[in-house]
């Protein structure tokens, strides 16, 4: 009772913290904030043993005016399952941006693990860490490359306790996430270097192959100009359909 006391108050410590970060600060004159939108597909083929291959496909847009902001995403990637607890992945994502004024084009391969700490019923923490290899390429400028990092923690809070009463499982959950940038910009110069985001949404299995997820994303970005202090947040509303991959609700 005891270790599930601490960890019920440690859940609430990150929510709060959460909270804290979500809420609205006061915008200086350089800060600017934009609405938009990012649908995205994602398919996972039939594991063999520990191997779990899969890809995406979104598209993520300014909500007002596609013409300032567009970009289109693929993406490859294989897991490998050491335990319950502990995977290993790797892949590539192609990235092309449209906006106003320059248009961008990025190959970033990626590897990453995640550990799963601590667990206590049905909930637990997961905590993935990801190192990006990125390769920009921009019109009127030399190609460009960075080292990025991304530390992110999440959690799965399922809350169909009713519906698991009839079905046997939870249909409906809310993820939440906070994520963490760390960047050495290299030769990269661009108006909205990612710091910070912040996630929630609500999240339903369909049925054995089909699940969807609906989620409110606050990111914080930052002008990567070597003389550049401007300051941006982008509110997001993410729509993900998932194919044979139902389980983020279990």
């Amino acid at each position: 009772m005891a270790t599930r006391r601490l960890l019920l108050t440690a859940a609430v410590g990150i929510g709060c913290v959460l909270a804290l970060l979500v809420a609205p600060a006061p915008l200086s004159a350089q800060d600017d904030v934009a609405f938009q939108l990012w649908p995205v597909f994602h398919q996972a083929w039939l594991p063999r043993g520990k191997w779990q291959p899969g890809g995406d496909a979104g598209l993520r847009f300014e909500a007002d005016d596609m013409s300032a902001y567009t970009r289109i995403q693929l993406d490859g990637t294989v897991r490998y399952l050491f335990n319950q607890s502990i995977d290993a992945r790797a892949g590539l994502r192609l990235f092309y941006t449209f906006q106003q004024g320059v248009n961008q084009f990025e190959l970033r391969p990626y590897q990453g693990a995640q550990f799963i700490w601590p667990r206590w019923g049905k909930n637990e923490l997961r905590h993935l860490f990801r190192l990006e290899e990125r390769l920009v390429f921009q019109t009127g400028s030399s190609p460009g490359f960075s080292l990025r990092g991304r530390y992110q923690i999440a959690t799965v809070i399922p809350i169909g306790r009713l519906l698991e009463q009839v079905t046997g499982y939870n249909r409906i959950s809310v993820p939440i996430s906070a994520e963490l940038f760390f960047s050495d910009t290299g030769d990269i110069q661009e108006q909205f270097g990612s710091t910070l985001r912040l996630t929630a949404g609500i999240s339903y299995i369909v049925n054995d192959e089909w699940s969807g997820d609906a989620s409110l994303i606050f990111e914080k970005s930052r002008d990567t100009e070597v003389n550049g202090d401007f300051r941006t947040t982008t509110i997001m509303l993410r729509f993900d359909v998932r194919h044979n991959r139902p389980v983020i609700a279990q």
